[in-house]
């Protein structure tokens, strides 16, 4: 008998398949004694649900994360990745419940601080939505002492995203189990920074329905100070924190690193484990190991080999305590108990080769700017060896042992004990185990010409497949096959098109490579930058900038820029959910920062996708290179958050692929310089792939002009980066390409340096607000950047008003 789910149950079942470790649902009504800027209501008026999703921080990466005074947070850094697995979950949500037709509003992590108190919110470090409060009103658990959320299943140990919807979604009830915090007062006896216990001013009380929830009202300067502002706890403080001795601090000792020991020390009652090898308390985990069986290891290595191929891997091995301690690296340093490690090996699809950086190192990788220069992909492979670990981990955890991803054991180091040659264009991760699993242990895809050949296999029979040979070693067998999409009768174009779909692209188009050719010829005409330059703060994230300017040249890349034979470029682009756009800066809440992350978001998903689609078109044999920005001549919007980690909070612009993506039929160029399509106006981002595969080449579009040609773009534009008469016009065949001719240097002034208080940053209270001088130099916006508030420089995001005043999307009423 089939039977229809109810909405809230897609919805949780949809978070969960996309990562969710929990998911809760609250009505509006439960913010009914909330302040309405920090409101669901003050996001969105029309919001009747939230749904507030939650990603598991492995265990063992607090347990063991830094010694005390937990200075460092070593594994614990493994946070950041269950937050974009989080994050990954709620987007993909938030664009189920619009395309159901109710509007939904994507609310970022809560690195969005106001730090200083904002107009009618009385208190500092407000948030545009605490996801805490919002947990605990879908019903996910409670708030402890300390003012950490804790959860039924995982106490504090879940990272949280929440999702506000005009939808009409069955509320959870709230937590009405036994307390979650007793009062233990772990977390005060190891917070370093004596926030806990210096400066408090007793109890707030938040009520929700008819219960009462109570925690501790703590001076968030001296949390922050360690926790945002990375000073280190070492160090002789103060008797009296603020914003003003919080700078002074960070000038004085520079940035160390942060710490979390009350989210590493609490843990509920029924949750808490006693084990004299770890600082903190261990969590109970639901289940516990049986008795150990001969074919346990087999069992397990089998299920964690079909888990790694399932997810894209192409290379696993599992390897013995005593193999590493023979090749001097002892587990134990790492894990109490440690019996095995896994290696993870990915293969970077282009010329990009690989890198094995492990934990703080590969957050300072990921936030390498990409734009035109890496493959796009490169982020793309890095962030699914990144999930892979976590699952993997995980998946142990889950059947009682422990397991820990991020450590500080160099994966290259296992490489040789392993049989392993150290490959060209692969990365690879390590996590440690006290699982029983098969030593030496190796599962590799067979490689032609240097490519995994993963269409030779079935994901899912990887580990069925595997043959136990040898002295307990376990190999797969895999027959790699032709590469036979070249040769066989079907429309190549087609059936890409359809992986991209399947990968989550929204719309595809592709360009032949004489086209863009012919663009860029133009473009060289036509966009001459002379003089124009960048400049970067250098400077710590807080505290007075460091400006240094760079003058290269923009340089019109082609696509034989990154590959020497290139047949197509595939344009490929995804929508994010339109309310984010249209509720920035409004009243009640004037949200700016989720605006920015639903950008960066989609980037994200993006390279995801590029790497996907790159891989497969290797695969059979056409190399293929992905970028965000084809010709190179996009600028950056800040951010306070880049893509992954890192302090540079730097995303492409809405001009990066616009022209690529006009050129693969989907669109029309707008006045603003960004593309325009006949499905969601300008509210889409691009990816481009240049691939040696010969692709059927798109039509021009050739419909209704798209651009209303209305000015509302030049009116909005707070620095009068865009004239009203003055434009670029290039003929692409039979169709004329015109848009404004931009002002690079005053359009950055406001989007990527972030000195223009109506672009964004005033919103997030900074006190920044500096325009543009008539000509601006490298001296002037030296002295410009170096007025940056210095409280709120890192924590600001921009609003391109150009884009929010577009009335080209037809989902928003066209």
């Amino acid at each position: 008998m089939r039977f229809e789910l109810d909405l809230a149950e897609k919805v949780k079942s949809l978070a969960r398949r996309r990562g969710a470790d929990i998911v809760g649902i609250a009505n509006v009504e439960r913010w009914e004694h909330a302040p309405l800027k920090l409101s669901p209501q003050g996001l969105l008026p029309e919001a009747r649900s939230v749904i507030v999703i939650g990603g598991h921080v492995p265990d063992s990466c607090l347990e063991v994360g830094g010694p005390p005074p937990w200075s460092e947070p070593g594994p614990a850094m493994a946070m950041g990745i269950a937050e974009y697995i989080a994050a990954q979950s709620a987007f993909w949500v938030s664009k189920f419940l619009e395309d159901e037709g109710y509007a939904t509003f994507f609310v970022p992590p809560t690195s969005a601080w106001r730090y200083r108190p904002y107009k009618d919110i009385e208190e500092p470090w407000a948030p545009d939505l605490s996801h805490m409060h919002a947990a605990v009103a879908a019903g996910l658990g409670e708030f402890a002492w300390n003012c950490n959320f804790l959860s039924y299943e995982y106490g504090p140990r879940v990272r949280l995203m929440s999702i506000v919807t005009a939808a009409p979604l069955k509320a959870d009830p709230l937590y009405s189990g036994p307390p979650l915090c007793d009062l233990c007062m772990e977390c005060r006896k190891h917070c370093p920074s004596g926030a806990l216990s210096t400066e408090t001013e007793g109890l707030v009380e938040v009520k929700i329905e008819d219960r009462v929830f109570k925690y501790l009202k703590k001076n968030k300067w001296r949390c922050g100070a360690s926790d945002h502002f990375l000073i280190d706890v070492r160090k002789e403080w103060p008797e009296k924190i603020d914003a003003d001795t919080v700078l002074e601090m960070e000038e004085k000792y520079g940035q160390y690193t942060w710490e979390c020991s009350c989210y590493k020390s609490c843990m509920p009652p029924h949750l808490r484990a006693d084990d004299d090898r770890y600082h903190v308390y261990r969590r109970k985990k639901e289940f516990q190991p049986t008795a150990d069986h001969p074919l346990r290891a087999q069992m397990v290595s089998e299920r964690l080999i079909n888990m790694a191929f399932a997810d894209g891997m192409d290379l696993i091995a599992f390897l013995s305590k005593e193999d590493l301690r023979a090749a001097g690296t002892t587990l134990e340093d790492f894990l109490p108990g440690a019996e095995n490690a896994i290696l993870l090996g990915i293969h970077y699809p282009g010329s990009v080769e690989g890198s094995s950086a492990s934990a703080g190192e590969r957050f300072s990788y990921f936030s390498k700017e990409t734009v035109g220069t890496e493959s796009a992909a490169l982020d793309g492979a890095l962030y699914q060896i990144a999930f892979t670990e976590q699952k993997l981990v995980k998946y142990l955890e889950d059947r009682g042992w422990a397991a820990l991803s991020d450590s500080d054991l160099d994966p290259k180091s296992l490489l040789a004990p392993a049989g392993l040659d150290n490959k060209p264009g692969y990365s690879y991760m390590v996590s440690i185990t006290d699982a029983p699993l098969s030593p030496i242990a190796r599962v590799e895809i067979p490689s032609q010409d240097g490519v995994p050949e993963r269409n030779s296999r079935a994901a899912t029979d990887v580990g069925v497949q595997a043959l136990a040979c040898g002295e307990g070693s376990l190999k797969a067998v895999l027959q790699p096959s032709p590469r036979a999409m070249r040769n066989v009768p079907v429309n190549v174009t087609e059936v890409v098109g359809k992986k991209a779909t399947e990968f989550g692209a929204e719309l595809f188009g592709v360009s032949g490579v004489e086209r863009l050719n012919d663009l860029a010829g133009s473009l060289e005409q036509e966009m001459l930058r002379d003089g124009y330059f960048t400049a970067m703060d250098k400077g710590p994230m807080h505290g007075k900038a460091d400006v240094h300017i760079d003058h290269s040249p923009l340089d019109v890349k082609r696509p034989d820029s990154y590959l020497d034979n290139p047949r197509s470029v595939i344009v490929c682009g995804i929508h994010p959910t339109n309310a984010n756009l249209d509720r920035a800066l409004k009243e009640p809440s004037e949200p700016v920062a989720p605006y920015a992350y639903s950008q960066m978001q989609t980037l994200i998903e993006l390279r995801y996708l590029a790497f996907k689609l790159v891989c497969y078109l290797e695969q059979f044999g056409y190399r293929s290179f992905a970028t965000c920005d084809l010709f190179g001549q996009a600028s950056y919007v800040y951010n306070n958050r880049p893509f992954w980690g890192g302090t540079t909070g730097l995303y492409p612009d809405a001009t990066a692929n616009s022209l690529p993506a006009v050129a693969a039929g989907l669109g029309d160029m707008g006045w603003h310089g960004v593309a325009i399509t006949p499905e969601y106006g300008i509210r889409q981002r691009f990816i481009a792939i240049v691939t040696e595969a010969p692709l059927d080449q798109s039509t021009l579009y050739h419909g209704p002009p798209l651009c209303r040609q209305c000015g509302e773009c030049v009116r909005a534009c707070p620095v009068t980066a865009l004239p009203s008469e003055s434009s670029v016009s290039i003929q692409l065949e039979d169709k004329t390409l015109q848009w404004a001719t931009l002002d690079p240097l005053r359009c950055d002034w406001a989007k990527r340096y972030g000195l223009v208080g109506e672009a964004g940053p005033k919103y997030l209270g900074s006190q920044t607000d500096i325009l543009p001088p008539e000509k601006i130099t490298p001296d002037n916006l030296r002295q410009a950047m170096e007025q940056l508030d210095p409280l709120q420089k890192a924590r600001i995001s921009i609003l391109p008003r150009c884009l929010q005043v577009c009335p080209t999307c037809p989902a928003a009423g066209e």
